[in-house]
């Protein structure tokens, strides 16, 4: 479906992870938005922003995962 990135959200100091779509916006990613964006539990991160082929959403470090670390504005502008 896409690939999850590593990034710095440079104006609040923070790390995000980015899922970029292969796609613009389709059903299935619109639908995962939403539903992240309802949750409010400890065990689901939280939805910062969305765009036509990405979310943002909180950085959660995991152990068992490979990701790759880029900056915010370059993961965003290599698929625009």
């Amino acid at each position: 479906m896409g690939e999850v990135y590593r990034a710095r959200d440079t104006r609040l100091h923070r790390d995000v992870a980015i899922k970029l779509s292969k796609e613009d916006f389709t059903e299935r990613f619109e639908r995962e938005a939403r539903s992240i964006a309802a949750l409010n539990r400890i065990n689901v991160c939280h939805l910062y922003d969305v765009g036509a082929n990405y979310l943002v959403l909180e950085y959660v470090r995991v152990t068992f995962s490979r990701v790759r670390s880029r900056s915010m504005k370059r993961c965003l502008s290599s698929r625009s």
